[in-house]
């Protein structure tokens, strides 16, 4: 029998939801993909169908980081309130969830107005004090209340926050970033300096990556807070030795060079960056590419 395909149009559809639309899996395993691609709007039909399955449906952790996305969705589709309900189901479901409290932090630090943040941090610190494994997640917490604080612009609170927090999560990037940061916005550059130093000198050491954000950070605040380009071009060097690869080091090593005019050494730095950009599989975009040129 001949092969009657070429009879068949093509259409662009899921095949699993065309033969059955309300199959669970196969739209969670859509919506996942959506997700994954950051097709939001695609995603977002997907996300408000399964909530009420989504309740009932597979152990806590599974459903709470349906949530989660779902949250993430409706954020990035532009209901930040509807989003913090989301997330905030996320947690009651698990309460260590770290994405969702995670995306909890970030969706208050961009829409402050948008819910009653205060009460809901109020309300989840009092958990994590009560959970054994709550000194991770209480630290995280503590920094959400940090930047709240910071914003109405009591600094010396928001600095006691941000040390508790590192107190109780000594080896956390993302807490002790967030400290540095007050640092820097309170142009302290020395000691935004000595408090990411005291993290990468800390024990256990950080992870390979960890340690490689850590010192880009330290360069940074060195070069563009301190204004010390020389101090700057030997962190960068440091990232570089640690890991070659590193296209920001490079970058940013070209940029020291040039304001020592130290011209043919920043040439070389830049023709570094543009030569490990342009390699197969890093992702570069045509935008990244275009300015390192």
């Amino acid at each position: 029998v001949e092969p009657v395909m070429d009879a068949v149009p093509s259409v662009a559809v899921d095949p699993v939801t065309v033969v059955d639309p309300d199959c669970v899996p196969a739209n969670r395993a859509l919506f996942d993909q959506y997700y994954d691609a950051s097709e939001w709007e695609r995603a977002l039909p997907l996300a408000q169908a399964l909530a009420q399955k989504a309740m009932r449906d597979g152990d806590p952790s599974t459903r709470s980081e349906f949530y989660r996305k779902r949250g993430v969705v409706i954020w990035r589709t532009g209901d930040p309130r509807a989003a913090a309900e989301s997330i905030i189901i996320a947690l009651e479901i698990r309460p260590n969830n770290v994405l969702a409290l995670e995306a909890l932090g970030e969706l208050a630090k961009d829409h402050p107005q948008a819910y009653d943040f205060p009460a809901t941090y109020r309300e989840l610190e009092k958990i994590y004090r009560k959970r054994e494994d709550g000194l991770g997640l209480l630290a995280r917490v503590l920094v959400a209340q940090a930047v709240m604080v910071e914003r109405e612009g009591d600094l010396d609170e928001a600095e006691r926050l941000y040390a508790d927090a590192a107190g109780r999560s000594t080896g956390d990037f993302s807490v002790v970033s967030a400290r540095v940061d007050l640092y820097v916005s309170m142009r302290r550059w020395k000691q935004g300096v000595e408090t990411m130093m005291a993290f990468l000198n800390g024990s256990p050491p950080p992870q390979h990556d960890v340690r490689i954000k850590a010192l880009l950070r330290v360069a940074e605040i060195t070069a563009d807070g301190e204004m010390e380009a020389h101090k700057a071009i030997r962190v960068l060097a440091e990232i570089i030795r640690l890991d070659e690869s590193v296209v920001e080091a490079h970058y940013l090593l070209a940029q020291e060079y040039y304001s020592l005019g130290r011209f043919h050494e920043a040439r070389a730095a830049i023709e570094r960056v543009i030569e490990l950009a342009a390699a197969p599989g890093l992702g570069v975009s045509p935008e990244q590419l275009a300015r390192y040129y």
